[in-house]
């Protein structure tokens, strides 16, 4: 796609999170893609997605445990929390499949 970026597929979430570190999150990938471009294939985006989560959670990817990130806590008993779970079996594969429909 001509001119646009990744944050495009994070334009609209998912409707229902993990745990409420999760919206923030989300939010934090939407502004960090901004001025990723476009790329190629499924394989590229999911390097950027990863890579990315990494970089935002200071977790590795292989962390399958819910945990805590700072910076995404906005107050309340659970604000904060990441789970991978969500971002593995709902969060990335619709943003995978949102690339797909978008790439036709």
């Amino acid at each position: 796609m001509k001119n646009v970026t990744v944050s495009h597929l994070f334009t609209d979430g998912p409707g229902q999170y993990g745990l409420r570190g999760d919206i923030n999150l989300w939010q934090a990938f939407e502004e960090e893609t901004l001025t990723i471009s476009w790329p190629n294939n499924v394989e590229e985006l999911e390097t950027i997605l990863y890579k990315l989560y990494e970089e935002l959670t200071g977790s590795t990817i292989k962390n399958k445990e819910n945990f805590y990130v700072e910076k995404f806590a906005t107050g309340g008993m659970s604000s904060g929390f990441i789970c991978p779970e969500f971002w593995f079996k709902k969060g990335f594969p619709l943003i995978i499949e949102r690339f797909k429909e978008y790439s036709k």
